[in-house]
């Protein structure tokens, strides 16, 4: 597989999080619509061989990467106050430049300074009345939660994707869909709009010596014979089905458990990927699945003295 970096220029605040299985589920729907769903079919069955013609990250600010959970310094893992204190400013230091990610993943422990490359804001809107053009009852005033860029990062999401060279004119054919139709919530009302979508050559991660594992790039669910040993943080996803779907009586899936980028686990010699498609998240469509795969980013992780590494 190739690797690429999808740059997305953005032309309007967001109400849904740059997360790679509802990005995958966009470029899935795109498929469907500009290739037909029997394409879309066997696009998702060669995930089930182990051949996935499409590995994508989450969406990072500008040039920003997640802190990998493992790369800490000594002080934040040991216990007591300071390691409490240290502990907390290594949790407001969740993301590193290009130049940081290196020396995280080969093995550095150090303190980045904290960052907050996305800014919340809410909105209130009002709901009309279809038959009379004007607003509705009271009680009818709703809030909406905006997630914009801070200024620096130029309003630029960028994706880390594996793409099979077969696929590479197809994926184009998406990310042009993409750009003209927006993401994410509310995209008919102009959120998650996009100015321009760019499919560029990526050289990937430096092949790393020693390395004993990786770091997740993605939001990801574990498939059978994955490594389990090292840190993570776990989210629930409560997704929603979207386009046609999304006007069903029920358009809820079932909640899931996903493990969160920056996500370390021991590992070699550390494959490209890891993760699964998970089948059943909604109780009355079967052909529904959730992406769960994560580009994996070879690492040099501590070896944990007397134990093992768990929970992050």
């Amino acid at each position: 597989m190739d690797c690429y970096k999808i740059v997305l220029r953005l032309a309007a605040p967001s109400l849904t999080p740059w997360q790679a299985d509802t990005i995958f589920g966009h470029l899935c729907w795109a498929l469907a619509h500009t290739e037909g769903d029997d394409f879309l079919d066997n696009f998702l069955g060669l995930y089930g061989l182990g051949e996935p013609p499409l590995v994508v990250s989450n969406g990072f600010p500008g040039e920003l990467l997640p802190r990998p959970l493992l790369a800490a310094p000594p002080a934040a893992r040991a216990a007591g106050p300071a390691a409490y204190r240290a502990g907390q400013a290594l949790r407001a230091a969740a993301w590193l430049t290009p130049e940081e990610f290196e020396r995280a993943r080969g093995g550095e422990a150090f303190l980045p300074e904290p960052r907050q490359p996305f800014a919340t804001r809410v909105s209130l809107h009002n709901r009309l009345s279809r038959l009379t053009g004007t607003t509705g009852a009271t009680g009818s005033l709703y809030q909406l939660v905006e997630t914009t860029l801070a200024p620096e990062f130029a309003g630029t999401v960028n994706i880390y994707a594996l793409v099979d060279p077969g696929f590479v004119a197809c994926l184009r054919r998406c990310l042009a869909y993409l750009e003209a139709t927006g993401y994410g919530k509310r995209k008919s009302a102009g959120f998650g709009a996009l100015a321009a979508v760019e499919l560029q050559p990526w050289a990937g991660f430096p092949p790393l010596p020693g390395a004993n594992g990786f770091v997740a790039l993605s939001h990801f669910v574990p498939a059978a014979g994955d490594p389990a040993r090292g840190a993570w943080r776990t989210l629930v996803k409560r997704g929603r089905l979207g386009e046609e779907f999304a006007a069903l009586a029920n358009p809820f899936k079932r909640p899931l458990l996903m493990l969160q980028a920056g996500a370390c686990f021991y590992d070699a010699p550390v494959r490209p990927f890891y993760g699964r498609l998970v089948s059943g998240v909604h109780p009355g469509l079967p052909q529904v699945v959730q992406y769960g795969l994560t580009l994996a980013a070879e690492a040099r992780l501590p070896e944990p003295a007397g134990e093992e590494p768990g929970r992050g």
